[in-house]
């Protein structure tokens, strides 16, 4: 009797875990179908006309003049001419007078210069005259070469030397006598004045300063962000410049 029990008591639960499993299947829900989604994606076809595109980049900078000049006395002396618009803020021409040195000393220089030159071309032509006369007599007294000592050449030679000494007295003399005026290198404003009337200059003293009105230069400074809409990093670009007065 024990001997069947053992043999169908495993025989009924294998038989209720399949009425078990039976069950729940029964019980289980069919999976819900889904709809059909239409994954095509959606393009939009245009025609693309190709032209060209102009980029504005803002920025900001202070005009100045391309041209600065400060003006230096070149010789010294007093200061006996000041032109009426040789004052701050004033605009002059190119070559207007602006201020002038005393010359009467320079004008003396050249006045001795030029006297000294006539003297040196005076001896000149009387040391060449010489010169001729020597060789005359030498060829008269003995046909042998004459010597350059004997037809006077040395002395020929230091008379030539001294008239190119004076032409560089005169030269000197009439570019100093030029420096007494003191003109505009260019169209200009006057920035500063820095001398009166009646005040001396020395060499080299600072007389005032231009700033040239022919052309300006504005500094435009760009953003590193901003540079790659520029062509050629804005070499040769159209700047339209508005300013504040």
């Amino acid at each position: 009797m024990t001997r069947n029990k053992q043999v169908i008591i495993p025989f009924v639960i294998l038989i209720a875990g399949i009425l078990i499993f039976v069950l729940f299947s029964s019980m289980k829900k069919p999976p819900e179908e889904k709809k059909d989604v239409d994954n095509t994606p959606i393009v939009a076809v245009e025609n693309i006309s190709l032209a060209p595109m102009t980029l504005h980049v803002d920025s900001y900078g202070v005009v100045k003049p391309k041209y600065e000049t400060e003006l230096v006395a070149q010789v010294s002396g007093q200061i006996v001419e000041l032109s009426e618009t040789f004052v701050r803020g004033g605009f002059v021409k190119k070559g207007q007078l602006l201020a002038r040195i005393d010359p009467n000393d320079y004008e003396a220089a050249l006045i001795d210069a030029e006297a000294t030159m006539a003297s040196a071309q005076a001896s000149l032509e009387k040391e060449r005259a010489q010169g001729q006369v020597a060789e005359q007599e030498w060829k008269r007294i003995t046909n042998a070469a004459p010597t350059q000592l004997s037809l006077r050449k040395p002395q020929l030679a230091q008379e030539i030397a001294q008239v190119k000494s004076a032409q560089a007295s005169i030269l000197r003399a009439k570019r100093n006598l030029e420096r007494t005026e003191i003109r505009a290198p260019y169209d200009a404003m006057i920035d500063s004045r820095n001398i009166g009337l009646g005040s001396f200059v020395g060499m080299g003293s600072m007389v005032g300063k231009l700033l040239g009105t022919a052309n300006a230069e504005v500094r435009l400074p760009v953003a590193d962000n901003q540079l790659e809409f520029l062509v050629a990093q804005g070499k040769g670009a159209r700047v339209n410049l508005v300013g504040t007065f």
